[in-house]
């Protein structure tokens, strides 16, 4: 099999899966006392980008743009997911927490 069909594979099996999380998300129910406002606000925020991210894996892997020239790229993209991934847990719990 082509190395780019494999990822074209993944992209869009990722974004398939990804979409089915958030709808998981969506249909939760949590209670609606005030005391859980801000997990029912950062619930929301998490379905959002849970859509977002599963969209953006289904239009790589149907277009074909998620492969990289290089490694450098790679890294790159490597590593900024990983400052966004912190970035938004840092937004979850100043949300959830904003004493602490």
């Amino acid at each position: 099999m082509e190395e780019s069909m494999v990822f074209k594979i993944v992209d869009i099996s990722s974004g398939a899966i990804t979409l089915a999380l958030a709808a998981i998300l969506i249909f939760l129910k949590m209670p609606q006392d005030i005391r859980w406002k801000a997990m029912r606000r950062m619930l929301s925020l998490l379905s959002l980008c849970y859509i977002c991210m599963g969209v953006s894996n289904l239009i790589t892997g149907l277009t074909g743009v998620s492969e990289a020239e290089n490694a450098e790229m790679g890294i790159a993209v490597l590593l900024v997911s990983f400052f966004q991934a912190l970035f938004f847990t840092a937004t979850c719990l100043a949300f959830v927490a904003p004493s602490k």
